[in-house]
């Protein structure tokens, strides 16, 4: 018998991206909608931690890369360490729109964080208190590729129990 477990899932959190017409509203509103992407980031990763979540699978659209700066991947990196230091296992299939070669800003994805990059893709056991809980399969999808093409790539391997599917964009969009 599989062990009961928790999971969450997000995707496009494009972190410190701009709101369009914010110059035009009040300061304080205007500053509200600056950080709201990153309060809701903040807000995810206790949520996470407050549920004793196994694992939080991330769905490209983080951060838009430098262009955006490295505020958003200061946070991101922030909680993705404060997630993992809790035991909560955190996969992150990348798009062709996130940064390709680690949060370019900070240096390498923290240790103990999987990312599926565009082009590859593995299936990994979901383990936790030495219990396998589930096989996460991903794969990234590169600028241009179509989900379904990506989505070829995936194979839940030999491995019991239920399997999630792990892309950075919908299947049949």
């Amino acid at each position: 018998m599989v062990p009961r477990f928790q999971f969450l899932h997000a995707a496009e959190l494009r972190l410190d991206a701009p709101f369009a017409g914010v110059g035009r509203l009040p300061p304080a509103l205007a500053a509200r909608l600056r950080d709201a992407s990153l309060r809701a980031w903040d807000d995810l990763v206790e949520a996470a931690v407050a549920r004793g979540v196994a694992a939080l699978l991330l769905s490209g659209g983080l951060c838009d890369g430098l262009e955006r700066g490295v505020r958003a991947q200061a946070r991101l990196r922030a909680g993705l360490e404060r997630l993992v230091g809790h035991g909560i296992a955190v996969f992150v299939a990348l798009g062709g729109r996130d940064p390709q070669d680690g949060l370019a800003g900070l240096g390498d994805w923290p240790a103990g964080v999987t990312v599926f990059t565009p082009g590859s893709a593995a299936s990994l056991a979901l383990v936790r208190d030495g219990q396998q809980l589930a096989t996460v399969c991903g794969t990234g999808i590169a600028a241009g590729e179509s989900p379904a093409a990506a989505a070829r790539r995936l194979a839940r391997g030999e491995r019991p129990g239920p399997a999630l599917a792990l892309l950075p964009s919908a299947v049949g969009r």
